[in-house]
């Protein structure tokens, strides 16, 4: 992620993240917060190895984890990520998913195909997702309620982080699934 798109998506959370200064002390400014996040959560998911990198308590940066990802999830999640939330939308993306991957109700062995090379372009999300962001590759030591917002900000960041890069990796794989699945029309019949 450059400078500047560090500095938009800071813009874009500060005044969810942002402390108050007290008489005790001064707040972590907005700015390391979203850094901390985006080296949590793409180093691998060590607590004690980013709260060392930037200087901070491994108690704050666990804080800090929660407080930016829950912002991130409620406020921007909606901006760059679509959900479902009636019954037409629901049956409009699982149309479209049909009308894309061609999902039949009959033929097992096509079925099969056809199941193989919806699951292969998934797996390509996944495996770009995980490959920005290391921490979903291990165990986190995050409490259980507080990992749902983390893994969606994960999906968030990473719509935030491909605006131009997005239409050049979805080509990508979809030649690479044409290929597969090509190959495997061609073993089975």
């Amino acid at each position: 992620m450059s400078r500047d798109s560090l500095v938009a998506l800071t813009e874009k959370l500060r005044q969810y993240i942002e402390r108050q200064t007290t008489n005790m002390r001064a707040p972590i400014d907005p700015l390391k917060r979203v850094a901390l996040i985006l080296y949590y959560l793409s180093d691998g998911g060590s607590l004690r190895k980013t709260a060392n990198a930037f200087g901070v308590s491994r108690q704050a940066l666990s804080v800090i984890i929660r407080q930016t990802c829950r912002a991130i999830s409620i406020h921007l999640g909606p901006k760059y990520i679509k959900l479902p939330f009636a019954e037409p939308e629901t049956a409009d993306l699982a149309e479209g998913f049909d009308r894309a991957h061609r999902m039949p109700q009959f033929q097992e062995q096509y079925f099969g195909i056809t199941l193989y090379s919806a699951r292969m372009v998934i797996e390509c999300a996944f495996g770009r997702l995980k490959a920005r962001f290391a921490a979903l590759r291990r165990p986190m030591d995050i409490n259980l309620d507080d990992l749902p917002h983390v893994i969606y900000s994960c999906f968030v960041l990473h719509h935030f982080c491909e605006p131009v890069r997005r239409l050049w990796m979805i080509s990508l794989c979809w030649e690479q699934y044409k290929v597969k699945r090509t190959y495997s029309l061609h073993t089975v019949q």
